[in-house]
């Protein structure tokens, strides 16, 4: 995968075919996974740059992006999937699309220790900024929820309580999103065309 030409038609203004775009993309970003054409630090620099830039971040189809470098994470070092679940927390409150953030928080809370992926979905409780975003979060948070208490779980990892807690923060902040939303005007009258 050429990460610049990959880069070029994800950045390109989008048009009716952006969801194909970003999954050819995507398809050429497994495959080179699998190839080990380039280096997994190659494959981190590029979605952490794909995150990194508003106008990307909201493109349709990005999610298959998120979905291939979770199918292929163990090829990753922990340092490389906590970088790549950094660049997503600190940029989560641009994420406006629902299964991007469902993608994104599913990552988040498989990837990373159960401690970390609670600590994450936590902070993006506060940075979300649609009712769609914040769904993902309540995603994760339901992953996260099922392997609670599970044999093999940690005593340092997040226990049901602490999980159902966040889950009320996540709730207050879904109302919070809702009424600023029913309240905001709807912007400019539009004006009639004659």
């Amino acid at each position: 995968m050429d990460c610049e030409q990959a880069w070029r038609r994800l950045a390109a203004p989008p048009g009716f075919h952006a969801a194909q775009d970003a999954r050819a993309v995507a398809d050429a970003f497994e495959t080179s996974l699998a190839s080990g054409e380039r280096s997994p630090e190659q494959h981190v620099e590029f979605l952490c740059r794909v995150l990194s830039d508003p106008a990307l971040v909201n493109r349709p189809g990005l999610e298959y992006l998120v979905m291939a470098f979770q199918a292929d994470r163990a090829r990753f070092t922990a340092g490389q999937l906590r970088r790549f679940a950094d660049t997503a927390v600190d940029r989560f409150g641009l994420v406006q699309r629902e299964v991007f953030a469902l993608a994104l928080c599913d990552f988040i809370a498989r990837a990373l220790p159960p401690d970390a992926s609670f600590e994450a979905l936590s902070d993006m409780t506060a940075l979300a900024r649609t009712p769609q975003s914040l769904s993902g979060v309540f995603f994760g948070l339901d992953i996260l929820w099922r392997e609670a208490g599970a044999p093999g779980a940690e005593p340092t990892d997040p226990d049901r309580p602490t999980l159902e807690r966040a889950a009320r923060v996540a709730e207050l902040r879904l109302l919070h999103l809702k009424r600023r939303l029913r309240d905001e005007p709807a912007g400019p009258p539009v004006e009639a065309s004659s």
